[in-house]
This record gives C-alpha cells, sequence and structure tokens, in this order.
C-alpha cells in the first residue's frame, strides 16, 4: 500500500513538473515576439484608438512598456462536467499555448498583448482587452501578498465556456486558484483564494446546466 501510494505521489509530482516544464517554455519562446508587437500596439494606440485600448492619451500609449508575462492554462467544458469532488484538479489543466503580457504605462497596467501558438507559430494574436489585463494583474498581486507567494510563480487559469479567469499558483503540490472577478451566478468572489478542487467541485454542477449561451 506504502508503494502503491509513493508510485501514485511521483506521478502527480511529475505531471505537476512537466506542465510547469510547459509554461516555462511557453514564455520564454514568446517573449522576443512580445517585445516586437510592443511597437505594433503603440502604433495602434496612437491612431485614435488609445481609449479603447486603455490609455488616458496618445502620449501616454507611446511610452507602453510590457510587464510580466502570464502563461494561460485551459479547462474545457466537457472536463469541468465530468469533474468530481475529490478528484485530481491538476488533470483539467490544459496547455491553451498562449501568455498575456500586460503593458503598462508609468507602472500603471492599461492593457495588454496576447501572444499565442497558431499553425504557422508563435504571432501576437490580440492587442488591448484593458479590462481583463486589470483585473488579472490586481488579483495577481492580492494573491501574491496575501499568500507569500511569488508573482512569477503564478499563471493563469481559463474557463472559456463559463468566461471565467483566475490566477493560480502551487503551494505543496496543491493547485490553488484565486477569481478575478465577483460573479454571483458563478458563486466567485474576486480575490478569494482556494483549492481548485473546491472551486471546479463548486463550478461541475453549473457546467453541466450550461446551454451554451454566452454568460
Amino acid at each position: 500500500m506504502r508503494s502503491f501510494i509513493l508510485i501514485v505521489s511521483l506521478v502527480a509530482g511529475a505531471t505537476i513538473v512537466a506542465a510547469q516544464q510547459t509554461v516555462q517554455t511557453n514564455v520564454k519562446e514568446t517573449e522576443a515576439i512580445a517585445s516586437r508587437s510592443l511597437e505594433t500596439f503603440r502604433q495602434l494606440a496612437n491612431t485614435g484608438n488609445f481609449k479603447t485600448m486603455g490609455f488616458e492619451s496618445a502620449e501616454e500609449a507611446a511610452g507602453a512598456t510590457l510587464g510580466e508575462p502570464i502563461a494561460v492554462s485551459m479547462v474545457t467544458l466537457e472536463d469541468l462536467r465530468a469533474y468530481q469532488s475529490g478528484s485530481d484538479p491538476e488533470k483539467l489543466l490544459k496547455p491553451s499555448d498562449k501568455v498575456i503580457y500586460p503593458v503598462s504605462s508609468k507602472d500603471q497596467v492599461r492593457s495588454s498583448i496576447t501572444v499565442q501558438k497558431t499553425n504557422e507559430g508563435w504571432k501576437a494574436t490580440e492587442f488591448g482587452r484593458p479590462n481583463l489585463a486589470k483585473l488579472l494583474t490586481s488579483a495577481l498581486q492580492r494573491s501574491s501578498t496575501a499568500n507569500q507567494v511569488p508573482a512569477n510563480a503564478h499563471f493563469a487559469v481559463q474557463i472559456p465556456a463559463l468566461n471565467a479567469y483566475f490566477t493560480a499558483y502551487r503551494a505543496n503540490g496543491k493547485l490553488m486558484l484565486t477569481s478575478v472577478i465577483d460573479d454571483s451566478g458563478l458563486n466567485l468572489a474576486a480575490g478569494r483564494t482556494l483549492p481548485a478542487e473546491e472551486v471546479f467541485g463548486a463550478l461541475a454542477p453549473i457546467a453541466q446546466k450550461y446551454n451554451g449561451l454566452p454568460m
């Protein structure tokens, strides 16, 4: 019995290490692309789009800088529907091959650049989404301070079907999630950190009832 427990623990540990290595690889591969895309971002913001991209002025956009990248993992609706309380939440995480780079002005997060892997390789696929950028970085900072976990140890978890985002980290081998939004329908409170098995356990019945319409 002890041997079985040891094997299970080793397998779980290997899965977590592999996931972390994938995240690190994705971030490393996107750094140069994000840096090159920043100039394109500035040009887009300076053509009268600065407000929709999250800036107060074209001058502010012209001085925009990249923040620390946030790798994104994904949870599918099908997997969430099948999740049972007590199961390993790590198994729900899938690589999205997506990294979000906050874009700041004067140390204030204003917007973002999303770099994603396509059939042609890594490319900048989204410019803007200021609200998401601010929510993610705010939740990450709160989680980092409250839980004494370095910011660069965090990543993001997205559940596209439920329009839900979390910041995430691992503590003693346990996956922890912090919701970035308040959503009474999903029983989520912004800034609240819970073990992933509790979050997924609470969301599974909602996912099972979800009819596919925008939430």
